[in-house]
């Protein structure tokens, strides 16, 4: 696990991405992290290295085909691919770079008298300015999906030492192969780190946001197929924005070249929307929807000029706006994730409490109550008979000649007995009644008959209990068993002591119990 993965750390169900469910009452809590093997993980990034540098094909395009009246480039996208690529691959990649860069060169997007100059100025940018300040940035831990604003303030730092650095070391070369001359070194520089800091500023974000979501795409085996509607909103949103974008630069050169500050409208409309990803597009857009309307306006040096500082404040504006959205709405899914899987947590406490709550007044052979579930449905059944005014009666019965069973034979075959004269006290009391063990391990049993007629009906009851539990028990390859019952009734007012009405049954049954012996 990288150290930009994010670990969330909450109690959750089973789900299909892995993590274990609730199980015996415990809670497991489980860290939400993606792992992946380093063979999947390096194929994925070769494959997309190649997709950026095929990418320095339409952008040589653009530096070279697009430009001013004054034959300057206003946007150059290869800047910003070198550092992107730069900054998700490391210095590892810049032969691959330099070598696309020199065919670049050598094919007709580069064929010009001061092709093989411009070769050294760029072979230079890429191995001291956007080299250290790649290298820079990583030492910085910039998390390549760019969704903490600090994050986006730091590559742009960066992304400003590395163009002014290449420039310092491309000036004087430039003038040493006679494809520049300058009389002012500081004037010569700021014109050049413009133009430069501006097309890698509008460029770089779009790179790497691209690489680090190929790279996750890739990544995760768990993804869910999702219909066309998760892309086809997003991408009409693009669409109408690469339309605006279009229009206000055409309104822009009509107006003079003056006002392109009212494109920043829709990059902030682009960042409420989509947060970095969105305004990265929208940038790369808007630029490309400029450098076009340039070209075709044919701009004078001075309005060129003006040009690029714009294209660097849209820069900046959509990468700050982006990543802070971006992060506020991290926070928020955060809390809400959270608030989920606390609630998640509650249900779980819950049927882990009710389950140990039903376990611990339940008897585990017979799943009959225990004698203090039992005295609680007695005191809700004496709140009953306070507003019916019907009878309440207690039933203890223990069983005669249980122990022989036990002394004969192993206690398994006890409590094969016990869970068949459990079921045939079941079959004969009422729906409404309660039928319970007091004690784990003993013979004897309670029964609760509430909401009764008369006292007879409670007799009743204890007749066909005592019938149902002479009759036969017959327990596979063990043999046929005969037991009697020993029964005591006691009945209960609203306002008796529950214990006490259980005790007084038990002596009625023990009373009963003298009676036969």
């Amino acid at each position: 696990m990288t150290k930009g993965d994010q670990v969330r750390v909450a109690s959750a169900p089973a789900r299909p991405g892995g993590e274990p469910a609730i199980d015996g009452g415990g809670i497991t809590v489980v860290a939400d992290a993606r792992i992946r093997s380093s063979s999947a993980e390096t194929k994925p990034r070769l494959w997309y290295l190649a997709l950026f540098v095929i990418l320095l094909v339409p952008a040589a395009a653009i530096a070279r085909n697009f430009t001013s009246h004054a034959g300057q480039s206003i946007w150059t996208p290869t800047l910003g691919i070198v550092f992107g690529v730069l900054f998700l691959y490391g210095l590892r990649s810049a032969p691959i770079l330099i070598a696309a860069l020199l065919a670049l060169t050598a094919s007709p997007l580069g064929h010009s008298g001061a092709a093989w100059p411009l070769v050294l100025e760029v072979v230079a940018a890429v191995i001291t300015g956007y080299g250290f300040a790649a290298v820079t940035a990583r030492k910085l831990r910039i998390r390549p999906s760019l969704r903490r604003l600090s994050d986006a303030v730091l590559l742009a730092v960066c992304i400003a030492g590395g163009t002014a650095l290449a420039v310092i070391f491309a000036l004087p070369l430039a003038e040493a192969t006679g494809y520049l001359h300058y009389n002012n070194f500081g004037s010569a520089f700021a014109e050049t780190f413009a133009s430069s800091a501006a097309s890698a500023l509008a460029t770089a974000p779009l790179v790497i946001l691209g690489g680090w979501w190929l790279r996750e795409r890739t990544g995760r085996s768990d993804r869910a197929s999702t219909g066309t509607s998760r892309w086809l909103v997003p991408l009409a949103e693009y669409l109408a924005q690469a339309g605006a974008f279009t229009g206000l630069a055409i309104l822009a050169f009509a107006q003079g070249g003056r006002t392109y500050y009212p494109m920043l409208i829709p990059i902030g409309w682009l960042a409420l929307r989509r947060g970095i990803a969105g305004t990265s597009i929208g940038v790369a857009v808007a630029t490309t929807a400029v450098t076009v309307a340039a070209h075709v306006e044919s701009l004078s040096p001075g309005k060129v000029e003006y040009l690029e500082v714009f294209i660097a404040v849209l820069a900046l504006c959509g990468l700050v706006l982006g990543a802070a959205q971006t992060e506020r709405m991290d926070a928020q899914r955060d809390v809400v994730e959270s608030k989920r899987a606390l609630a998640e947590s509650e249900a779980q406490l819950r049927v882990a409490y009710d389950r140990l709550k039903d376990q611990a007044n339940r008897d585990p052979l017979t799943r009959l109550p225990l004698r203090s579930m039992f005295v609680d449905r007695l005191v809700q059944a004496q709140a009953r008979a306070v507003r019916s005014g019907r009878h309440i009666a207690v039933l203890f019965l223990d069983l005669n000649g249980f122990k022989s069973i036990n002394d004969e034979y192993d206690h398994s075959v006890g409590d094969r007995a016990i869970v068949v004269v459990a079921d045939r006290i079941r079959g004969a009391v009422r729906p409404s009644d309660t039928p319970a063990r007091p004690y784990t391990g003993g013979d004897e049993f309670l029964v609760l008959c509430e909401d009764l007629p008369s006292a007879e009906e409670a007799h009743a009851i204890a007749a066909r209990i005592r019938e149902a539990i002479a009759e036969p028990i017959t327990i596979p390859d063990i043999g046929t068993f005969h037991v009697t019952a020993s029964l005591g009734v006691c009945f209960a007012g609203p306002y008796d002591d529950p214990e006490a009405v259980v005790s007084q049954a038990d002596r009625a049954m023990f009373s009963a119990k003298r009676s036969i012996a």
